[in-house]
């Protein structure tokens, strides 16, 4: 997200450039606080319905698969994942 960027914009920015995803309407699904020993600022997370091709972006996306809520969770728990990832969303994938 750029500076002085509004998150929605940024978010389909985002998906465009790092899945080549273009036109699917996002839904905003919270915000919040993330901090670690590299890191502060505010997150955002959003969820869309899509499906056609994703087109992954080598510079910034080094590997992704479909996961059910169930795989997501066990990956969370043994695969390296981006830590802000981890944290913002493991909680929504409680069960």
């Amino acid at each position: 997200m750029q500076a002085g960027e509004d998150p929605d914009v940024a978010a389909e920015r985002e998906l465009a450039e790092e899945l080549g995803v273009v036109g699917v309407p996002l839904e905003p699904l919270g915000e919040a606080d993330y901090a670690d020993q590299h890191a502060r600022y505010r997150a955002f997370l959003y969820a869309c319905t899509y499906d056609g091709p994703v087109t992954w972006q080598p510079d910034e996306v080094a590997w992704g698969t479909w996961a059910t809520p169930e795989r997501l969770r066990a990956m969370l728990r043994t695969l390296p994942f981006v830590p802000d990832s981890t944290a913002l969303l493991a909680h929504r994938l409680v069960g």
